[in-house]
């Protein structure tokens, strides 16, 4: 318990230090305050992904950090990334989770002050806000028009999910351009990629000359990596009843290998990522006295874990992980045997026992680097206890891993933030 203690300390501590200790990314940008002042500057890029109510800028690469808050600036961007503008509007907060769905189909509105962020800039524009307990919510104007939310409500009308589909029409009365096929019965669902293409139409059609400004990115959805290692483990069995059962299996190395599946995170800049695990481990082992007690561990583990990566280069990163190990395992004919070998002239003696062994779920602290497709991780495991059934058994299982990794594929999206 201790040691497990001690692990959960060590990555909740790498965590928090990722403020103190991350790359930090400061890139051109403007904002513009209440004033109509458009300041250029140096904006901390924080790939949000609820929209921000404030942000942090410097006016000069070596001066000192500042705050733009919601109330003193009404638009701020990144170049080539993101655009922000302030708009003082009506949000539906009705709940869309289905267990919270209302029985009532109008939006239940709420004035609110908020950094909308530009989807589509043109004649006719449309927004996008959310946050931690609201789903995407778009927002569009045309011509001198107000910003207004786009409405979209699920509610409960006999038991069953109906659908407020009002944005529909009122992108009919506001958003239609016919001779382009932008015209009724043609509506998008309400989605961001359905909305962005309908409405990059819409102002191609009012005017030839619009252009769309790509704001492009790029954002890895999963990696997945082959892996093997080192394992470098030691193994105490104690058994109160009998000493003869003891085991001391001191430190050994066994190979061990897996596929790691990592999905990435859509925010923070392809910095965070959840992942699993399908592992084979094994270790094998004698301790020889008067008996010979004779450890075959074998285990195919599930683990899941979470990562953070810290991008040095374009080629360089390095990374922290922390996960639980053997979530799910199939150890199959694993056991422990302890057995008694007498000879005396022409006697012979033998006699054995055999003992289940399995896994528990354990945790994992890793630290690694990575260049290009290729990584190297060591992982410290917490102690583990492979004979949980075995009331006057006391076992600790100790695992130090070195791997080493080659993604084999990454799977990638690119379109406009």
């Amino acid at each position: 318990m201790k040691t497990t203690s001690k692990c959960i300390v060590i990555v909740l501590l790498m965590f928090f230090s990722i403020h103190v200790f991350g790359q930090v990314h400061f890139e051109p940008g403007y904002f513009i305050s209440n004033d109509g002042t458009k300041t250029n500057c140096l904006i901390k890029n924080e790939d949000w992904y609820n929209n921000p109510t404030e942000f942090k800028y410097k006016l000069l690469a070596k001066a000192k950090v500042q705050i733009g808050k919601i109330a003193d600036i009404t638009e701020f961007a990144i170049n080539d990334y993101a655009k922000y503008v302030r708009a003082d509007v009506n949000v539906d907060v009705s709940p869309s989770q289905l267990g919270e769905l209302t029985k009532f189909r109008n939006p239940i509105w709420e004035k609110r002050i908020l950094f909308l962020k530009v989807l589509v800039d043109g004649k006719a524009s449309l927004y996008m806000y959310r946050s931690r307990t609201l789903d995407n919510r778009f927002f569009f104007k045309c011509d001198s028009m107000n910003i207004k939310q786009l409405v979209y409500k699920e509610y409960l009308r006999d038991n069953t999910v109906a659908v407020n589909n009002t944005f529909k029409l009122q992108l009919n009365d506001h958003v239609r351009c016919e001779s382009c096929g932008v015209s009724t019965g043609e509506f998008p669902e309400y989605y961001k990629k359905d909305l962005v293409n309908y409405f990059i139409r819409y102002n191609q059609c009012v005017d030839p000359s619009f252009k769309v400004k790509h704001i492009t990115y790029q954002r890895d959805i999963l990696h997945v990596s082959l892996f093997g290692g080192i394992n470098y483990s030691s193994l105490t069995i104690t058994n109160s009843e009998a000493n003869y059962l003891n085991g001391d299996f001191k430190n050994k190395l066994n190979l061990h290998a897996g596929i790691n599946i990592e999905y990435v995170l859509p925010f923070d800049k392809n910095q965070w990522s959840l992942f699993m695990e399908p592992e084979y481990d094994q270790f094998t082992s004698d301790v020889r006295t008067v008996y010979i007690n004779h450890i075959d561990y074998k285990s195919l583990n599930l683990s899941f874990g979470i990562k953070r990566y810290f991008f040095l280069t374009d080629k360089w990163k390095l990374f922290i992980s922390g996960q639980v190990h053997s979530v799910l395992s199939d150890n199959f004919d694993s056991h422990y045997s302890s057995q008694l070998l007498y000879t005396s002239g022409t006697y012979n003696y033998s006699s054995s026992v055999n003992y289940e062994v399995k896994n528990v779920p354990n945790l994992a602290i890793g630290i690694g680097a990575e260049y290009k497709r290729l990584y190297l991780e060591i992982r410290k495991y917490t102690n583990q206890n492979i004979m949980p059934n075995g009331g006057l058994w006391t076992t600790s299982f100790s695992t130090f891993t070195l791997n080493i990794g080659y993604k084999l594929f990454n799977l990638s999206s690119k379109g406009s933030k």
